[in-house]
C-alpha cells in the first residue's frame, strides 16, 4: 500500500489533450479528491510543466498544480503515466508512481528498447540491438529528444517505486523487472456508467449487417485481404470506421454492429474493445499485446488470429458467422462484460485498497 495522511499532496501529471489516458488520470485525480483534500492536475507537454486555469476534464475537487507548486516531500505523492517517467528524475523525497495505461508506449519512448523489440520481430541475434540503436538515431537525430525523455525511468530502477498496473500484460513486464508484488497495484480506468450493465434485449433490435473497426488501431493491409474476401461471399455487409466521431455517434455505431473487429497491438486494455463488447459486439482480434492472453481480452481463443495470408480465410469465414448467425455467438462476450462492468464498479473501491489514508 501507499502511505498517505490527509494532510498528503498528490500531484497527478498528464497531457493536457482529450484521449483515452488523460481521462483516466482524471477519473483517478476525482475520486481520490473525495477521500483527501489536496489533489492537484499537473500539466505536462514534453518533459516541460505548463499552467492552465482550469482542468481538462471538469471533475469537482480538482486543483491545478504548477511546477513551483510541486512539494518534494516524503510525505506526498506524485503519479505519472508511462509516457513521462523522466518527470520523477526531478524529484528526491516525495513518493513516486507510475500508472502504466500503455507499455509500448513507454517503450516507444526508449530508443533502446525499440531498437531490442525491431531485433526480436526480425529474430535477429541481439548482439545487433547497438547497431540498430545507432542507425536509428542517425536516420533521425530527432530522436536525441526521446533519448533524453527515455531517461525515463530504467527497468533496473522499478523495484524502487510504486507501480500502478492496468492488464497482466503490463503486470508480467513489471514482474520480470523484478518488482516486487508490494510494490505493484492493479487499477484499470474505467468506462463511462453508460456502459455498465446494459441489456441484451435492449440492444439486440439495433444491430445491422455491420462490422466496426478503430482505423487508427488496425493493420490496414490485412483489413484490406479481410474486405476483399468478405465481399466476394456477401457484398451487403458493411465496414464502419470509428473515427471524428462524437461520443453518442460512437456509442450509436457500436450499439449497431453486430462485430467489432480489432487487428492492433493492443498495448494495454484498449477502451475501444471494451465499449464494443458492452454493446453486445461480437469480438474478433489479433493475438498482439495485451490481447495474446485470456486474462485482458477473455474471448476464445479461436477469436484471436495472427495477422497472416492464410489466416485471411479462417478470419472472413468467422466474420461471416458471427454476423449472420450473431445470437449464436454473443455469449462468447459474457466474460469479457464481467471483467468490464468490474472495473467500472470497483474502481473506487481498488483507490482506496491502494492508498491507506493515516
Amino acid at each position: 500500500m501507499i502511505h498517505i495522511t490527509k494532510e498528503s499532496n498528490i500531484y497527478v501529471c498528464s497531457p493536457y489533450y482529450n484521449t483515452g489516458g488523460p481521462k483516466s488520470l482524471h477519473q483517478l485525480a476525482s475520486k481520490l479528491a473525495k477521500i483527501i483534500p489536496n489533489v492537484y492536475m499537473v500539466y505536462e507537454y514534453e518533459g516541460q510543466f505548463f499552467d492552465r486555469k482550469k482542468p481538462l476534464y471538469d471533475f469537482p475537487g480538482l486543483k491545478i498544480a504548477s511546477k513551483e507548486d510541486i512539494d518534494d516531500s516524503k510525505d506526498n505523492v506524485i503519479i505519472v503515466p508511462e509516457a513521462s517517467t523522466d518527470i520523477l528524475n526531478r524529484f528526491k523525497n516525495i513518493k513516486k508512481v507510475i500508472w502504466w495505461l500503455s507499455k509500448d508506449f513507454y517503450q516507444k519512448y526508449n530508443l533502446w528498447d525499440a531498437s531490442k523489440q525491431y531485433i526480436e520481430k526480425k529474430k535477429l541475434s541481439k548482439a545487433l540491438i547497438p547497431v540498430v540503436y545507432v542507425g536509428k538515431l542517425v536516420k533521425n537525430p530527432k530522436l536525441y529528444k526521446s533519448i533524453v525523455r527515455a531517461r525515463s525511468l530504467k527497468p533496473s530502477e522499478f523495484p524502487q517505486i510504486y507501480h500502478l498496473y492496468n492488464c497482466e500484460y503490463v503486470k508480467d513486464f513489471l514482474t520480470a523487472s523484478g518488482v516486487p508484488d508490494d510494490r505493484m497495484h492493479y487499477l484499470c480506468g474505467p468506462l463511462e456508467n453508460s456502459f455498465l450493465h446494459l441489456k441484451y434485449r435492449d440492444i439486440a433490435p439495433f444491430k445491422k449487417n455491420f462490422v466496426a473497426y478503430n482505423p487508427a488501431k488496425i493493420d490496414q493491409e490485412f483489413l484490406y485481404k479481410i474486405k476483399k474476401y468478405i465481399f466476394t461471399k456477401n457484398k451487403d455487409i458493411k465496414f464502419i470506421p470509428i473515427q471524428n466521431m462524437s461520443r453518442k455517434q460512437v456509442f450509436d455505431t457500436l450499439r449497431g454492429a453486430k462485430l467489432y473487429i480489432d487487428f492492433g497491438t493492443f498495448p494495454g486494455p484498449e477502451r475501444m474493445p471494451r465499449e464494443a463488447v458492452s454493446l453486445y459486439c461480437n469480438i474478433i482480434t489479433s493475438k498482439k499485446g495485451s490481447a495474446a492472453n485470456n486474462v485482458d481480452v477473455p474471448i476464445p481463443r479461436e477469436n484471436k488470429f495472427d495477422l497472416t495470408d492464410e489466416n485471411v480465410p479462417k478470419v472472413g469465414q468467422l466474420m461471416l458467422q458471427m454476423i449472420e448467425n450473431y445470437g449464436d455467438y454473443v455469449s462468447q462476450g459474457d466474460q469479457y462484460r464481467e471483467k468490464v462492468y468490474d472495473q467500472i464498479e470497483s474502481f473506487d473501491q481498488r483507490i482506496g485498497s491502494i492508498f491507506d489514508i493515516k
